[in-house]
């Protein structure tokens, strides 16, 4: 198993089924820790190598796999994120709050369930859009 902090990118050369473990030293200030949606998830660097998200999440200090995964996290479909750029877990969050809710109490209404925001999304839905 190769640790982040040791993995080289050697040009030509495909790392099929090796594990780029994560780091340990947290309080690195070089070290940024991406997170997944599904816990355990896995993804591949270009050349291979394995990165697994265990409990969610990956801390890494290297260049190469940061600017990896720089590339692919916090991008609309894509399922691992920073905390910097959370939209979709903030997102996710009041769609869980609303699901929460009992259907009959309207006292309680959540972000998604918003009567303002239902009669923005009608008013931008009836305004006809500029052909790009």
């Amino acid at each position: 198993m190769l640790s982040s902090a040791n993995y080289v990118r050697e040009e030509g050369v495909l790392n099929s089924g090796e594990e780029i473990a994560p780091e340990m030293d947290l309080k690195d200030p070089n070290v940024k820790i991406y997170y997944a949606l599904v816990p355990n998830s896995r993804t591949h660097m270009p050349d291979g190598a394995e990165i697994i998200f265990r409990g969610g999440q990956f801390a890494t200090a290297n260049a190469d796999i940061k600017a990896f995964l720089d590339k692919i996290s916090d991008k609309r479909g894509s399922i691992i994120y920073t905390k910097s750029n959370s939209a979709l877990v903030q997102e996710l969050a009041n769609v869980a709050e609303d699901a929460a809710n009992k259907a009959s109490d309207a006292s309680n209404l959540g972000k998604q369930a918003d009567a303002d925001r239902t009669a923005q999304v009608a008013t931008a839905l009836k305004t006809p859009q500029k052909a790009v």
